[in-house]
């Protein structure tokens, strides 16, 4: 059964940290994607082509979505995504899971294809 639309996610842009933290705790994370300087962190980021981003917003559609808790996260990709005009500090921890860790969101990806699809992106970007 299909969400209603309310619930889709609709991104406006991503964009990727050139360097980040390879692994810390969710309230360590989120303070780094606050204040990236005070944390000794490189701000630059690289833009995410606009197929790229079509692509992410399918696979946050159709992950099961899970409330996040605190964990410590291995980071493969942090990114700054722009949902509705709203910057979202994500994680791509694993190709099986994206936290978004302003709305505090767990993505879940259950399909081959989509696990692809991100092990692929995080390939390119990282």
């Amino acid at each position: 059964m299909k969400e209603p639309l309310e619930s889709q996610v609709n991104l406006n842009d991503i964009l990727v940290f050139k360097e980040f933290y390879k692994a810390g705790s969710t309230a360590l994370l989120t303070n780094v994607f606050n204040d990236p300087m005070k944390h000794n962190n490189d701000t630059a980021k690289i833009t995410v082509e606009k197929q790229d981003v079509k692509n992410f917003e399918t696979l946050l559609n159709s992950a099961k979505v899970k409330k996040h808790v605190q964990m410590k996260i291995n980071v493969e990709l942090a990114l700054v995504v722009k949902i509705d005009k709203k910057d979202h500090y994500f994680i791509i921890s694993t190709p099986e899971l994206i936290i978004d860790l302003v709305s505090n969101q767990n993505y879940v990806l259950k399909e081959d294809s989509h696990k692809k699809l991100l092990s692929e992106f995080i390939e390119k970007y990282k």
